[in-house]
Formats: C-alpha cells, structure tokens, sequence
C-alpha cells in the first residue's frame, strides 16, 4: 500500500508557510487572466492543486484518496512599480491535475507577488515545473526566482528570476508611457509641476524626480516672476543672475529692478551713482548725477559753483544749492548753466552778461537768470553767450548777435527771430554761434566766420536762418567752444565751419567749409554728436569715436596724433548715451558711468588726478 502524504493548505510567503488561503482582488489596470484549475484526472483521484490564485480541482470520480501536497512554486516576487497593485505569476500544472491558471499580465505599477504551482496528486504523480517568475513592470526591481513546491513521488524545480523593469517610463493597463507621476496623475515630458513652476517633467532623469528649470526661465502668473534655485521669485535677472525687486544692476548705476515693469527689463530709476547728463568746458566739467549738479576742474571765475575760492579742484564738487531737480546741464569757457525745476540758474564769469541776471558781476554760485523761471527744456553757454529753449521758441542773453535781428549784447534773455510761432524747438547750442532744431531741421544765427551757419556763406546773420540742406530728419547738434558745428541727420554724422585741424572729419583739406560735408564713415548708426574746440566726437552703435587735433590726447585713442577721419575711443566700444567735447578733453557716458580723456591740467577729468588721460578714465563719484 502506498503511503500518501497530508494534504497541507497554507500559503507560502518567501520560505515560510503561512496559514492562510489568498483571495487576491486585483486593480483595474491589471489584466485577471489566472483561472481556476483544472478538473480532477482519471483513475488516480487526486485533487489539483492551486493555479494562479484560484481555487483547487475538484477530486477524483473513483473516490480515491486526496494526496498531495500543495507548495507554492513559480517565480519570485516582481519589483515595485511606479503606481500601486499585485499582479499574480501563472504556474506550470502537475501530472493528472488540470491545467495551470494563465500568467499574469504585466502591471503598469506596484509589486508583483510569486506566483503559485499545483503539485501532482497521487503516487504516480509527476513533480511540478515552477512557474515562471513574473517579468517586473518597468521601473520595477527584478523578481526572484522561488524553488518549486514540494510534491509526493515529484521533484521541485527552481522558478526562473524576474526581468529588471526599466527606469523612466511608467504604464497603464500594461502598456508602457513615458512621463512623471504626482499620485496616480501622469504628467508629459517637459509638462511643468503644478505645484511648483520651476520644475518640470524630465523623466529621462527619474520617474518621481522633477527637473529644476534654468534660472532667469519666467514662471507664474504674474509678469516678473522668473526662477531661481528651483524657486518662482519676483525680480530681475542679467545673464543667470538673479536679483531682488529694488536691486541696483551692477552694470548701470541708473537702473533698478522694477519687476512689476518686466522680469528681464531694468528700469531707469537713478540712484545716487548715475550720471545722466555731463558737459565739458574750456578746462572744467560740470554733470548731472542723480537730478544734482556737481562739477570739477578749474576754478578761477567760479564756474564750479561751489562757492569755493580754489583755482581748481581734482574732485567733483556739489554745486550750491543745486542738490536735486536738474534735468539739463552746459558747461562754456569760464561759466555754466543748468535747468532746475523748469528755471534757467548760471554761475561763474560774467564779464559779458552771459550769466543772464541783469549783472556783470561773476557769481561762485547759481543766480536765476531773469524772466526764465518755468518751462525751461534746455540750456546752452558758451564764451560770452547763454541761450534757452522754451519748447516752442528761444531766448538768448549775453554778448553780441543775439539773434533778436540785432547786432547789441544783453543782460537779459531776447527772443530769438526767425522761428515761426509754435514750433517745435527739441535742442540748443552755443558756441562761436548759436543753433538750434525747430521742426527738425537745423537753424543759426551770430557770427558768420569760417561758414559756421553752415548757409553757404561767411556773413554774420541776425535772426535764426537754415543750414543748406538739413530742412529735415535733424535729431542732434552741437556747436564747438571753436568756430565749428556738428549735427546728426537721419543718422549720419555732417559738420561744417572751421576745418584747420580737420575737425570736420570729412577728408577735405580745406580750412573751412560754410556747407555741410559727410563726415567719413559715418554715414549711419550716429545718436549723438559733440563739437569741441579743434576736434569732434560721435557715439556710432554705442561706440564712441573721434577726429580732429589730438595734441592733448582728446581723441582718446592712446595717441598724439591728429586724425582726419574717425577714430575708435578706447574702451568705448558700446552703451555710451552721451558725449562732450570741451577744450581739450572729452567725456562720455557709458551705462551711466562718467568717463574723461585728453587734457588735465586742472583735475577737469574727474579721476583725482592731474595727469593727462591719453584713453578714457573713470570719473570718480563722490
């Protein structure tokens, strides 16, 4: 009689038998193909064991004696997956037992159990093949093959190892996606985090791990915003830099991070560094640093308006009483001017009237010039001459030619003839004579000497009358402390006038020129023009560059030599706003820095110096 072993039940969890009967309930996403087990076979009366989950055969129809012994068998437990849910393994089926349940189908997500195997029924029974172990889903660890369940008369089999899921992707149904996951929701590739705007979905990098995006990359709702360390911040960024709503950029003193304005756009809000105007005189230089007026340089008549009895200083000095409120700045021979608050204000020499205050007396401070209180736009003075722009019409004051369609001189302001009533005046100048633009194009009057009125003629000319040919398309002008003038014309750089140091650019050998003439190689990108004594400078695409003499190194080119066509000032090769030419010296703003070069005999570079400066030097703010 053949001995037949206890049918055991249990469940096996790794190598320990754990009483319990599974039922397993599996979530939508998987696939329940296991099936209940076959029918009892013939003759041996042996009950089947477990398939896949289900439950056992039914036993034999001679009535034989159940036999057996169940095991698990099959393949190691899957690895975890991105999203949760058990998928079971199929099993192999013993000899006289019914078939093994289907394998289970690859889950998009959670572990995956071993799977189990029926062991053969009575003594002629064969011993079970272990199930295969189940292929991980993908991002899942790699099963563990399980030794075969023990069986009478059978031999267990090792179960084979689950398949390494792979990183990145994850699955729905069995069906695998690329993307990242937040719960159970799956996000695209390159989709932003809905919790946090400066990350998205990098799932080449991890499958729960969002990717920080690059700083400076604009988030929110709310225009400023930008990234920075992962963070949505409100400010401003230069590069991949980034910096606080009211920070100073560091490249321009005159802007502030305004971040309600734009995340990538500073604002111009000056601080206390910001140059916005400057103006070089005969041997003194006067500018406006946030809406005050300081100046520096030679002294003798007190054109510094420090109320200082120095000959000159290396360091700029606050202009009396001029602390706030200027928004225009001139610098002449041996005085200057500024609009304040609208009004017209001058100090220094006034051997002339060119102070405008009824007086000859010089003044170490500002004095109001008369009548010109209120709606002052620009100022201008020159050696013995101060004009004022009104908007619609000019007053000049001073010495003779005038413009008023006399030849006297006048302690106070005239009006200038020859400007049609409601006009649009936008600039003027003073030098050897008198300019303005009305109406965009240029217009002179005074003296007539080497064709400086640019009118074809050497005549001096009483009431404010056209240069030839610039009727139009007007936007800068400059008249030199010399006996020159420069303009910008639709871009392009003319002058006219003196020419003994070539300071017309144009080539020519001529000594002067009373007609305007194409300044070389600039017949396109000119913003701003300056006229100095014997030289001329222009900013041409951010650029300064300058012609003419050079022998107090004013042409910023590191040499003594006089150029007949332009020259590229060193260092200034881009931003530079503003430019000015004095006597012998010259000076730009660039990204609202001060910057001098030539002559320095008297500190007028502004560096606390007194050496020459053969290329642009930094101006020194207080």
């Amino acid at each position: 009689m053949r001995n037949y072993s206890k049918l055991i039940l249990g469940c096996v969890v790794g190598s320990t038998l754990a009483g319990c009967s599974w039922m397993i309930d599996l979530p939508d996403v998987v696939d329940k193909t296991a099936t209940t087990a076959g029918r009892s076979g013939k003759g041996g009366g042996q009950s089947g064991g477990n398939v896949g989950g289900s439950s056992g055969g039914t036993s034999g129809a001679n009535g034989g004696v159940t036999g057996g012994t169940t095991s698990s068998g099959g393949g190691g437990g899957g690895g975890a997956s991105a999203s949760g849910g058990v998928v079971t393994a199929g099993a192999g089926t013993g000899a006289g037992g019914g078939s093994g349940g289907g394998t289970g189908s690859d889950n998009s997500a959670g572990s995956h159990s071993a799977g189990t195997v029926n062991a053969s029924g009575g003594g002629d029974g064969h011993g079970n093949v272990a199930g295969t172990g189940n292929v991980s889903a993908n991002g899942g660890a790699a099963g563990t093959a399980a030794n075969g369940g023990a069986s009478t008369g059978g031999m267990p089999q090792a179960g084979v190892a689950g398949t390494a899921g792979v990183s990145g992707t994850t699955s729905t149904g069995g069906t695998p996606a690329t993307g990242c996951t937040i719960g159970p929701t799956i996000y695209s590739s390159g989709q932003k985090n809905p919790g946090n705007d400066c990350t998205s979905c990098q799932p080449a990098i991890s499958t729960s791990a969002w990717a920080t995006l690059t700083d400076g990359t604009s988030c929110g709702s709310v225009m400023g915003k930008t990234c920075h360390s992962g963070v949505c911040k409100t400010g401003c960024v230069i590069g991949l830099n980034y910096y606080d709503t009211g920070t100073v950029n560091p490249n321009n003193p005159c802007l502030t991070c305004q971040s309600s304005i734009s995340a990538t756009a500073w604002s111009s809000v000056p601080t206390s560094r910001c140059v916005q105007a400057i103006a070089a005189g005969e041997s003194h230089t006067c500018a406006v640093i946030n809406g005050a007026a300081k100046c520096w340089g030679a002294n003798p008549h007190g054109e510094l308006g420090a109320n200082s009895a120095a000959a000159y200083s290396v360091s700029l000095l606050q202009v009396q009483g001029l602390e706030s409120g200027v928004t225009a700045i001139s610098s002449g021979d041996y005085s200057s001017c500024a609009v304040v608050n609208g009004s017209a204000q001058c100090w220094g020499y006034n051997h002339l009237g060119q102070l405008g205050n009824n007086s000859t007396v010089s003044s170490p401070i500002p004095v109001q010039v008369q009548n010109l209180t209120s709606g002052i736009t620009g100022i201008a003075v020159s050696y013995g001459r101060g004009c004022a722009n009104f908007g619609t019409d000019v007053g000049c004051w001073g010495d003779r030619y005038l413009g008023n369609n006399g030849t006297a001189g006048s302690l106070v302001p005239v009006q200038v003839q020859g400007i049609p009533i409601g006009s649009s005046v936008t600039a003027i100048v003073a030098g050897g004579s008198s300019c303005a633009i009305v109406n965009g194009g240029a217009k002179c009057w005074g003296s007539g000497s080497n064709g400086m009125l640019g009118n074809g003629s050497t005549d001096n000319v009483l009431i404010a009358t056209d240069v030839t040919g610039l009727n139009a398309g007007v936007t800068a002008i400059s008249a030199g402390i010399g006996s020159h003038v420069c303009a910008v014309v639709n871009g392009s750089a003319q002058c006219w006038g003196d020419n003994m140091y070539r300071e017309l650019g144009a080539g020519s050998t001529a000594t002067y020129s009373a007609l305007p003439l194409q300044v070389q190689g600039l017949s396109s990108g000119v913003t701003a023009i300056a006229a100095g004594s014997a030289f001329s400078c222009a900013i041409v695409n951010g650029a300064v560059q300058c012609w003419g003499n050079n022998m107090n190194y004013m042409l910023g080119d590191g040499t003594y030599t006089s150029r007949t066509a332009p020259v590229q000032v060193q260092g200034l090769t881009a931003n530079a706003t503003a430019v000015t030419a004095g006597g012998d010296h010259a000076c730009a703003i660039v990204n609202g820095s001060a910057y001098c070069w030539g002559a320095n005999s008297y500190g007028e570079l502004g560096d606390g110096t007194t050496t020459a400066g053969k290329v642009p030097v930094l101006v020194k703010l207080p």
